[in-house]
């Protein structure tokens, strides 16, 4: 299974046809449309920093690569405190892919190496490629969870089916662990620690036409199954450490 990635931003771009990637560039200084971008430190525009904080904007660090029956990577980005005057904090980010057999574990490690504590909101944002959005839905989501924050004011998700319309979605569910995405041809397994939400996102047929590096139809090949942490903000000590995974069995 061939796995692409780029230091730009840390982001896994491909790992065999799992991610959904975008055909389209528009700008080589900006993340791709797809495969698997770094929230850090801020989810979406929860803050005073760009949409989805800096992390995914940056160059990182490829620091080992593995080959043979246990094949992965791992990216790193240092941050210091004079780095971006609107963040003044030091942090070392540590992104950790491991492919064995049909799972996928990526980890993101977090370390406060500042003279502060800082809080921070973010995690995966990964790009699920589905042969049709409109023939595929989500399981696990009622399993003591509930609806949650909705960013965008909507109700195009069927909540209790979990299935999706022509009418995207944007939907924060707390409390989830364990999901499964399924496909008429295929199913996938998703497990997540460390993070203590799932966004469900889609933009739906008429919202991906004002998004200029996505084909108009492509936004039925995708959904993006996020491991986040937005409603409460975690805190970081001095030298304090978090981690956080996805795991994806297929």
């Amino acid at each position: 299974m061939r796995i692409e990635y780029q230091d730009f931003g840390g982001q896994i771009l491909a790992i065999g046809d799992i991610f959904y990637l975008s055909p389209i560039v528009i700008d080589e200084n900006l993340p791709r449309r797809g495969g698997i971008p770094i929230i850090f430190p801020q989810f979406s525009n929860q803050g005073a920093l760009s949409k989805h904080g800096f992390a995914r904007n940056r160059l990182w660090s490829l620091q080992s690569i593995e080959e043979g029956g246990r094949r992965g990577l791992t990216y790193r980005l240092d941050i210091l405190s004079e780095d971006i005057s609107s963040w003044p904090y030091s942090a070392l980010l540590e992104l950790k892919l491991t492919l064995v057999n049909r799972e996928i574990l990526l980890e993101m490690n977090i370390q406060n190496t500042g003279t502060s504590q800082f809080s921070w909101t973010g995690g995966f944002h990964p790009y699920f490629r589905v042969d049709n959005l409109l023939e595929s839905w989500i399981e696990g989501l009622n399993d003591g969870c509930t609806a949650g924050l909705h960013l965008r004011s909507s109700n195009h998700m069927d909540v209790e089916r979990h299935y999706f319309s022509n009418n995207g979605c944007e939907v924060l569910f707390p409390n989830c662990s364990s999901l499964r995405l399924v496909m008429p041809h295929k199913t996938l397994n998703i497990e997540s620690e460390g993070f203590d939400e799932w966004m469900v996102w889609n933009p739906g047929k008429a919202i991906s036409r004002s998004i200029s590096d996505l084909p108009d139809d492509d936004w039925l090949r995708f959904v993006c199954i996020e491991p986040v942490t937005v409603t409460t903000p975690i805190r970081l000590g001095v030298g304090q450490k978090f981690r956080g995974s996805l795991k994806i069995s297929f």
